[in-house]
């Protein structure tokens, strides 16, 4: 577990990410066979690690067969489908990948249940919390153009408090801070959309909570779940560079 930590580790395992980042550029043809790598300073500034980190996932994509370094011109690319090296760095961004997923998964069987029985158990002071969290919410979002991570997540917490759960709040506690790098990351990437539909269906789960409707509780946060899966997948899909900060 100290091995895990340490900066050498760390490094490791962003060298990984921005490899395969690379990687998955040159298979799309992004950077086609026989052009050059963007240069080292240009690497630095868009993936904002070090430059023994970038040097590194230079030399994985050379030991892979997929570029080659020429003295005084830069980094060429000779393939696109490199060797048995790939899986090397490849592997561990998969592993990654459906690590997130995996959590987000859980998320979605633990939170249904937690919802439901939050509509069958909650209080008056349980309500007013939730009331005012999403009044909160409300007046950041139409301020800022953006969700508050922290404050949407703590809505979550806030429904599995309602439920009298002590287990379900724990569990979800120790998600809390990969499941809010993660939301970050989504408010990021699409900030005015992702408030907007987060409000909603958290305004739906409050309404549905408040009714004590124990099934359209469930549905609702069903569909709120499955809106952060959907959205989570499209992030990996479309900007797998994100993982950077994950490797951090």
């Amino acid at each position: 577990m100290i091995m895990n930590s340490s900066p050498l580790f760390i490094s490791d395992k962003l060298s990984k990410v921005v490899a395969f980042d690379l990687f998955r550029r040159i298979r799309n043809g992004e950077y086609p066979v026989g052009s050059w790598l963007p240069s080292e300073l240009s690497l630095f500034s868009k993936y904002g690690v070090s430059r023994n980190t970038i040097r590194e996932s230079v030399r994985m994509l050379r030991n892979s067969g997929l570029v080659t370094t020429v003295k005084g011109s830069g980094t060429r690319i000779i393939s696109n489908i490199g060797n048995s090296e790939v899986t090397i760095f490849a592997k561990e961004i998969f592993d990654k990948v459906e690590y997130l997923k995996d959590i987000y998964d859980f998320r979605k069987v633990n939170e249904i249940e937690l919802c439901g029985k939050a509509a069958a158990r909650r209080s008056i002071s349980d309500m007013d919390s939730m009331k005012f969290n999403l009044e909160f919410n409300q007046n950041y979002s139409k301020i800022n153009h953006c969700a508050n991570a922290k404050s949407c997540f703590e809505f979550h917490l806030l429904v599995a408090q309602s439920s009298k759960s002590d287990v379900g709040l724990s569990l979800l506690i120790n998600l809390r801070p990969i499941v809010l790098q993660i939301m970050n990351e989504l408010s990021l990437h699409d900030s005015s959309r992702v408030a907007d539909s987060t409000l909603e269906l958290h305004s739906m789960i409050f309404e549905a909570i408040t009714t004590g409707n124990v099934i359209l509780a469930r549905e609702r946060m069903r569909e709120d779940m499955d809106k952060a899966i959907s959205e989570l997948n499209l992030l990996l899909e479309s900007n797998p560079e994100s993982l950077i900060n994950f490797a951090k």
